[in-house]
């Protein structure tokens, strides 16, 4: 059964002429939209249209507002992706960005918020401007005390209503097992009961297992701001999770199960800022041991901006970045909702 489509029935009925509604009012006896006309009486030619709207969108999408080559890029990379999605072989990996609009602050601004208030933040600016969030996130946590951060985080990241924005259509894309590395509920809320168990960190075993098997469940990489034992945050907690001295040790769950992923399904990488941090290490650390050609491809939905994460860096990782110009938001949007067609095709 088609059903209707509200933002391209309201495009549909712009681009209706004058001389349009007046011969649908002859012909009906009544005012009716041209969309709603098209519906009702040739629904072959509303679903053409439709499709026709959606690859209009799309190609738009992908190409306005960037360079040439960089649109041409997207092209290729949004069709393979496309094509993965519908074959429900997809783990999204969701960054802080995506909680944002559910009211989240961004973990830059909390940081900078919490060394302001603790009197570091000359050191805290310093080390998150070199990417070294795990360092920054270990002076204000020094600085302040345990307890104390952590109930600036509860305070700052409570959920107040639904969440919002693009992670609404994660639950149409997702073929039931998602990554997080945030701490915030949006994900838990978003997906409410059909996204369980919620595992941690050092229950990436059995989050593999799940993918494996095809069952549900969302893994917060980085475990819980409750749970000390789970939660990785700072430096020494990125130590005895990934492994410390500069090496990783696949003997930890963590980097154990990084490991599976990165090796048998397609990470697709939204809402994460995808710098020199320690899980996009491991990640090298795998290509360089392993053979491309045998990986999957992941993909990152990014914004497009001089001076960012450049794609090199990216495609080192085996990530390979679709853009977006930066700010476009809604472009995010459009795409991950052509991919949530294509999933429930």
């Amino acid at each position: 059964m088609t059903e209707r489509d509200e933002r391209f029935e309201d495009w549909f009925d712009g681009e209706a002429s004058p001389d349009v509604r007046r011969a649908l009012l002859e012909l009906v006896g009544r005012p009716v939209s041209p969309s709603r006309a098209l519906f009702d009486l040739d629904l072959d030619a509303y679903r053409q249209r439709k499709a026709d709207w959606i690859d209009a969108r799309l190609e738009a999408s992908l190409t306005d507002g960037l360079p040439n080559n960089v649109g041409k890029r997207n092209t290729a990379r949004f069709t393979d992706l496309l094509d993965r999605v519908g074959r429900g072989c997809v783990v999204p990996f969701v960054g802080a960005g995506m909680s944002v609009p559910s009211g989240m602050p961004g973990w830059s601004d909390f940081l900078a918020l919490l060394a302001s208030e603790s009197g570091c933040k000359r050191v805290v600016t310093s080390e998150m401007r070199k990417g070294r969030f795990e360092d920054a996130a270990t002076v204000v946590v020094e600085r302040l005390g345990v307890n104390a951060f952590r109930e600036r985080y509860r305070s700052s990241f409570q959920l107040r209503g639904l969440p919002q924005g693009a992670v609404r259509t994660l639950p149409k894309i997702a073929s039931g097992a998602v990554v997080t590395t945030n701490f915030d509920p949006v994900l838990e809320h978003t997906f409410g009961p059909s996204l369980r168990p919620v595992l941690l960190g050092h229950q990436s075993s059995d989050f593999c297992r799940c993918v494996a098997s095809g069952q549900t469940a969302l893994l917060k990489l980085h475990g819980d701001i409750d749970n000390a034992e789970s939660r990785v945050l700072t430096k020494s907690e990125y130590d005895g999770a990934y492994g410390g001295d500069g090496r990783f040790d696949f003997a930890l769950p963590i980097p154990r199960g990084l490991r599976v992923l990165f090796s048998t399904v397609t990470m697709l990488f939204v809402g994460c800022s995808l710098g020199a941090d320690r899980t996009l290490g491991l990640f090298r650390h795998l290509v360089d041991r392993e053979d491309a050609r045998y990986l999957p491809q992941h993909y990152a939905i990014l914004p497009y901006r001089t001076g960012a994460v450049g794609e090199r860096f990216l495609e080192e990782r085996h990530i390979f970045p679709i853009w977006y110009p930066n700010g476009r938001h809604e472009v995010l949007d459009a795409l991950l909702e052509h991919l949530a067609g294509e999933a429930g095709k």
